[in-house]
């Protein structure tokens, strides 16, 4: 249900997350992570120390954060470079991984990280450009790779034994990454089930049109049928929402004389 909007301007903004001091998001054509709210398009709260300023020029792509009890923990990014598009000369193996609280780079030469998660303080990314979900060991620097999938991977969610993957169908046409060798594997777009205790693909659901890419994945326990309203027609303001529950009230009707 619609309940703010934030008018940001064009930020390209990637990984976002709700924590108990506001909506935060990384904030890709900045370089940084921001508070969205409504004083301005963004306020930043944290970048990477190699970025001298911040400017409007997505000097290394900063695209996925990974949260513990609400504070930044890690980040990824396409590169350590601090110049515009600068990430773009080696996207295909300069990645990185960020420990946020203390700026140190844990992991680099990695092909595209997206979507860094904690699951019961097990550390999982996802790497785009070689299809590969891997499990991240912090204190040797190293990771195993938990399944390789033929696809450009990206965003994930866990429920259970479970990992969700979103895989993309990428545009040979496409600036970004119609150039990388995974886009010749990318023959779908869809969502891929992993089971996490043995790393087996278990099965996918594929989009056999009208979707091409997807960016970010999440689970909604227990719900079968989920509806997300906008603000553009008013079917939104007939729900009310309550911390004890939820109401739905009758339309009124305007040319009812009784």
């Amino acid at each position: 249900m619609p309940r703010s909007v934030y008018y940001t301007g064009e930020l390209d903004i990637h990984d976002l997350a709700f924590t108990d001091t506001g909506l935060i998001g990384v904030t890709t054509r900045f370089s940084c992570i921001s508070k969205i709210n409504e004083q301005f398009s963004f306020s930043p709260i944290w970048k990477p120390k190699f970025i001298s300023s911040l400017q409007p020029t997505d000097q290394c792509h900063l695209n996925g954060m990974a949260l513990d009890q609400g504070e930044i923990k890690y980040v990824t990014a396409l590169g350590n470079t601090d110049s515009g598009g600068g990430w773009r000369a080696k996207k295909a193996k300069g990645g990185i991984i960020i420990h946020a609280p203390d700026q140190e780079i844990i992991l680099d030469g990695l092909p595209m990280p997206h979507s860094p998660r904690l699951y019961e303080n097990k550390f999982f990314v996802l790497l785009s450009a070689s299809g590969e979900i891997v499990q991240v060991d912090v204190q040797s620097g190293k990771y195993n790779v938990v399944q390789k999938l033929n696809g450009f991977v990206r965003g994930m969610d866990k429920i259970g034994d479970y990992i969700f993957v979103g895989l993309s169908k990428l545009r040979t046409t496409s600036k970004a990454f119609g150039d990388l060798p995974i886009a010749s594997e990318s023959i779908f777009c869809g969502v891929a089930v992993i089971q996490l205790s043995t790393g087996r693909l278990i099965g996918h659901i594929k989009y056999e049109n009208s979707v091409e890419e997807i960016y970010d994945v999440r689970v909604l326990p227990k719900t079968r049928r989920p509806g997300v309203l906008n603000h553009y027609k008013e079917d939104h303001l007939m729900a009310i929402t309550l911390p004890q529950g939820n109401y739905w009230t009758a339309p009124s009707n305007k040319d009812n004389k009784e």
